[in-house]
């Protein structure tokens, strides 16, 4: 077994909300064989969870420091390409999980059915996750659009919180927006590049869109 994360600072004043730490664990719970799970708490100095989930509610109490131990201990256990792979399964798995549990996403899978643009249902989809971080969490979030691609803004980024790397590392917010976008578009998939990451020494997590989809 791994010994644990090298950032063990008890707080980083920052927050999800319980309900999304919520989320989290059960989609880990769910992609992970039952001893890697945990491991992987073990792993992150979370075992308290793995009998007693977080409660089922808004106030923010989840703290980026976990989400960002839970994402170290993927690729300590699984290596980075396992980590990769999870990370991002994790994150379309969040998102299909948060449809159902996230009032303010739950329009998201019929947008597909509207008779809007791809752009501007790619648009609102993304936007909707944005506002729901932005609102709901201290993760500040937004969408910044142009002719040929979509940049998705995380500043405070939980994922990488407190971490250093020699390339970007949240591959959790890439799995989210493939799968947003994947809904929106009645099952497309398209390109999504992190760009930046504060754990390389960037000022805020960047993702990059493309409009168009893979062929």
């Amino acid at each position: 077994m791994k010994s644990g994360p090298a950032d063990l600072r008890p707080s980083s004043n920052r927050y999800y909300p319980n309900k999304m730490g919520r989320a989290l664990l059960i989609v880990l719970r769910e992609t992970l064989l039952r001893d890697d799970y945990s491991e992987l708490l073990s792993f992150a100095r979370l075992s308290q969870y793995e009998q007693s989930l977080p409660e089922d509610n808004w106030v923010n109490a989840f703290d980026f420091v976990y989400i960002a131990r839970l994402n170290q201990g993927l690729s300590e256990i699984y290596g980075p390409r396992g980590g990769r792979r999870l990370g991002i399964q994790a994150g379309r798995s969040f998102l299909t999980y948060g449809l159902s549990e996230f009032g303010t996403l739950a329009g998201i899978s019929d947008l597909a059915k509207r008779s809007y643009s791809l752009q501007t249902k790619m648009r609102d989809g993304l936007t909707a996750v944005a506002r729901l971080f932005t609102q709901s969490s201290d993760q500040y979030t937004w969408l910044e659009e142009y002719d040929m691609y979509l940049d998705y803004h995380v500043e405070q980024c939980p994922i990488c919180w407190g971490r250093t790397a020699d390339k970007p590392i949240c591959f959790f917010t890439v799995g989210l927006i493939q799968e947003v976008l994947h809904r929106v578009s009645d099952g497309r998939d398209f390109r999504v590049r992190q760009l930046t990451c504060r754990a390389v020494g960037d000022n805020s997590c960047v993702y990059r869109i493309d409009k168009e989809p893979i062929k």
